[in-house]
């Protein structure tokens, strides 16, 4: 087995593989190996070879998690959901909902909604996609953001522009902002302890 593997176990692919060789180096069934290969949820992709004269070589490519996925669930690079037994490493990666249908969409937004909040230095921590097809942000400092689908990343970018004149230096005092306006933006603030 080659291959960079971080999520998966070699042992147990290995273990799994073994079981399923049978017959000699030209009739082993190189098809029954890829499967029992794809069967993990890590693997994104399989190939598998003859090595003259008695070996069979398998090489693996890992799925790569950009986010999680309604808490039990993960996000591949190619937005597909997959539910893998056990990750290692993915707790600070963000939190994406919404229509599991609408998995890739919601990547896709969350990706360019992040380049634009990153210009300011904000990062988000989670994205959700609402019943009613707007959005809803939680920043890595606890704001929440509302944004609807119409415009959504020019509303953002005036946004960005609101943070750096004036509220940069008031976000711990920020609850919630709404940017759901065509011309203007609502501010909730948090109750003074």
């Amino acid at each position: 087995i080659t291959g960079e593997l971080h999520q998966v176990e070699r042992k147990s692919l290995q273990a799994a593989l073994e079981r399923q060789v049978r017959g000699t180096f030209f009739t082993v069934d190189l098809a029954a190996l890829q499967r029992t290969a794809k069967r993990y949820p890590w693997v994104a992709q399989v190939s598998v070879t003859r090595q003259w004269p008695d070996a069979v070589n398998v090489r693996i490519r890992e799925k790569q998690a950009l986010a999680r996925w309604q808490g039990n669930g993960l996000v591949s690079e190619h937005g597909a959901v997959f539910r893998p037994r056990s990750a290692t490493g993915v707790d600070a990666l963000p939190l994406l909902s919404g229509p599991r249908a609408q998995s890739h969409f919601v990547l896709q937004r969350y990706q360019a909604m992040a380049a634009v909040l990153a210009r300011v230095g904000l990062r988000i921590n989670s994205l959700t996609l609402t019943e009613r097809m707007s959005w809803e942000l939680t920043l890595n400092d606890g704001v929440t953001v509302l944004v609807d689908s119409q415009d959504s990343l020019a509303k953002l970018a005036r946004f960005t522009v609101l943070y750096e004149r004036q509220l940069a230096g008031e976000m711990m005092s920020i609850a919630r902002v709404d940017l759901r306006y065509r011309n203007g933006v609502a501010i909730g603030w948090r109750q003074a302890r």
